[in-house]
Order: structure tokens, then sequence, then C-alpha cells
């Protein structure tokens, strides 16, 4: 067995991949009510007065759960042509069956790093 799966087996193992809101974000955005929004957490778990979170599974495949947050935007802070000129939002997907909509999304910001460039 290679040493990659040995290492995996008796662990369970979960993704999240984010992207800021695009094309089919914004559709699915548009048939959610405004009700569904639920306050967001801060990273220690803690109630973030300013971040809202909502599950968008229902618009996506079986198998995957598709979490959207939004802030509000800072003051003076430009929306781009056509996005929302209140709120910056974003998404991600996840394969995690369980868990609070809430606290996926605080582990998907603690865990969420890309480097800006390739490193050589």
């Amino acid at each position: 067995m290679p040493v990659e799966v040995a290492w995996a087996q008796g662990r369970r193992v979960e993704y999240s991949i984010g992207w800021p809101a695009d094309e089919r974000t914004w559709a699915a955005l548009a048939k959610a009510r405004e009700a569904h929004w639920t306050p967001g957490l801060t990273a220690a778990a803690d109630a973030d007065e300013q971040a809202q979170v909502l599950e968008l599974t229902c618009w996506w495949p079986a198998g995957v759960r598709i979490i959207a947050r939004r802030v509000p935007r800072s003051v003076g802070e430009q929306a781009e042509l056509g996005a929302d000129p209140n709120w910056r939002y974003g998404a991600f997907v996840t394969d995690a069956a369980t868990g609070q909509v809430q606290r996926l999304d605080a582990r998907h910001r603690t865990q969420a790093h890309v480097e800006p460039t390739s490193r050589s």
C-alpha cells in the first residue's frame, strides 16, 4: 500500500476549496432569501457581528456542500462593476457531510492560504 494511503487510513480527511463569487454563485445567491443568512463566526468561534454565512448546497451536485460568506464593504471601498455595492461575497465547497455552516466557514478561513507567487 502506498505510504500516502496508509497514512490516511483510519483518519477522516476532508477538503474545502474557496473562490470569489462567480456567475454560478450569483445565480444561487439570487435564489436565496435574505432571512436564510445567519451570523458568521470568528476564527476563535466567537460571533462575528459583520459576517454572514449561507449554505447553497441545494443548487449544486450531490455529495458536496457549498457555503457562501458575505461581509460589508469597508467605508470607501468601491465594488467591481456589476458586484453588490454593499457586500463582498465569497464561497467554498467542502465534502464535510456534517457540521454547522458557521463552524465549517470558520475552519475554512483559518486553513485557507494561497501563495500569491510561486517560489523557485
